[in-house]
């Protein structure tokens, strides 16, 4: 059976280390990374999860097989604002802090650009596919998730296609990470 996480994030500091983790542990054949507008732009965001997802299988001593796919997701929230955080998680999502993209010999994760996030998520949630085992791991708005769900006309799917679901979701009675 194939084991594949799906993750949809919106790198900034706090998603590069889930990414990292997540690549760095193993445990799956694939991993899907979807991107979505949350602390700087999607552009910057999926720019952030290539870059992050690279260094990372980079940086893997064992030769490991592990796919990893990238997928663009949704620019703006549903109600039409474009969310930024600049002013924690720096200009580029990441601190601003430099990096070197590509060491020598470095290779980058490839960025979907055939189909979008919900796109992506909305076939993954239709399909008929009993070989393949998702998980689901939620770190950034879920505008993605709430955009292949409003496409999908058995919502019911979304629950059965996956084994797990971990959504980092806010707090309760409290007003959050907010400055």
């Amino acid at each position: 059976m194939n084991k594949t996480l799906i993750i949809d994030c919106d790198p900034g500091c706090d998603d590069a280390l889930a990414l990292l983790l997540a690549i760095r542990k193993g445990g799956y054949d694939n991993i899907i990374i979807t991107t979505v507008a949350g602390n700087v732009s999607v552009m910057r965001t999926t720019f952030n999860a290539q870059k992050v997802a690279s260094m990372a299988l980079y940086s893997l001593k064992e030769n490991r097989s592990q796919a990893i796919e990238i997928y663009s997701g949704n620019a703006m929230s549903l109600l039409g604002s474009a969310p930024n955080v600049m002013s924690v998680h720096g200009r580029d999502g990441l601190g601003d802090v430099p990096i070197k993209l590509y060491p020598k010999g470095l290779s980058p994760v490839e960025i979907n650009m055939k189909l979008s996030a919900t796109e992506k998520l909305k076939k993954i949630i239709e399909e008929d596919n009993k070989d393949t085992r998702y998980d689901l791991i939620c770190t950034g708005p879920l505008t993605n998730i709430a955009s292949a769900l409003s496409l999908t006309p058995n919502r019911e799917k979304f629950i059965k296609r996956f084994e797990k679901i971990v959504i980092m979701g806010g707090a309760f009675k409290h007003r959050g990470n907010i400055t």
